[in-house]
């Protein structure tokens, strides 16, 4: 073989890769975090100040993963109402999980869940102060 050949086979090969690349990006799924990502920004200071509440009371947040799902706890909170938990995956928003729970405790079943990353947000209020932690965690059953 000389180098004339092993040149086109390169090129060949290589825009063979290069358009393969380009239909298996424009066949995936693009959405966005939020639809009203705008009108979330301006509320994004709330979020901070809630993030600082639940720091001022030293609230954290653990997770366990076991075989049967994921347990949730917040320690170190008093929980008056309603924590209210959310598992967004930033794959696919449509997998996204919304609960909510009485107290600081929160079991979810594995059937619920898919093999990923998850970003875990609860929130919380006591009288009209709110709280917020945040977490990422991989799930692989």
């Amino acid at each position: 073989m000389n180098w004339g050949k092993g040149i086109a086979i390169f090129l060949a090969s290589f825009m063979i890769f290069i358009t393969t690349l380009a239909v298996l990006l424009m066949k995936a799924d693009s959405t966005l975090v939020t639809e009203d990502y705008y009108l979330k920004e301006l509320s994004y200071g709330d979020e901070i100040i809630a993030e600082k509440n639940a720091m001022d009371i030293n609230a954290t947040l653990e997770l366990d993963i076991t075989l049967d799902g994921v347990f949730l706890k917040v320690r170190n909170a008093e929980i008056e109402n309603q924590m209210n938990v959310a598992l967004m995956r930033m794959n696919d928003s449509s997998k996204d999980l919304a609960m909510q729970a009485n107290g600081a405790n929160l079991f979810i079943p594995r059937d619920q869940l898919l093999d990923g990353k998850y970003h875990v947000t609860v929130t919380w209020k006591n009288g009209e102060q709110p709280f917020q932690l945040k977490e990422q965690i991989w799930i692989s059953f």
